[in-house]
């Protein structure tokens, strides 16, 4: 029946420092006051899945995404599928390293993709 995100989970990401937000198959509304985070969300995802392009996340710099205070930033989306339950994690830190694990094992954004 397709792929759907089950779970986002954000650590030091942008204004989360550590939330999991659980999501229902179907359709979603995300509704909050002005500068609740909505709009991190949509860029938490863009990040997991292999954005490259800063200002397509709302940043200048990589520490950008990163919450104030923090060394490191982590995203993780749960995808579901008729096969079964798949992990896409991206982690950068303020140095400038990074990079990607499926399933937990490191990986390459080719292959998130």
């Amino acid at each position: 029946m397709g792929a759907y995100i089950s779970k986002i989970r954000c650590k030091n990401f942008k204004t989360f420092k550590n939330v999991t937000i659980d999501l229902i198959k179907g359709f979603q509304a995300i509704m909050g006051p002005n500068g609740s985070g909505k709009s991190n969300i949509c860029d938490a995802i863009r990040f997991a899945l292999g954005e490259t392009r800063l200002s397509a996340l709302r940043a200048k710099t990589m520490s950008n995404l990163i919450t104030y205070g923090s060394n490191h930033t982590e995203v993780t989306l749960v995808v579901e599928t008729d096969e079964g339950k798949y992990e896409i994690t991206r982690y950068a830190s303020r140095e400038g390293s990074g990079g990607y694990k499926l399933n937990g094992k490191k990986s390459t954004r080719t292959a998130i993709i």
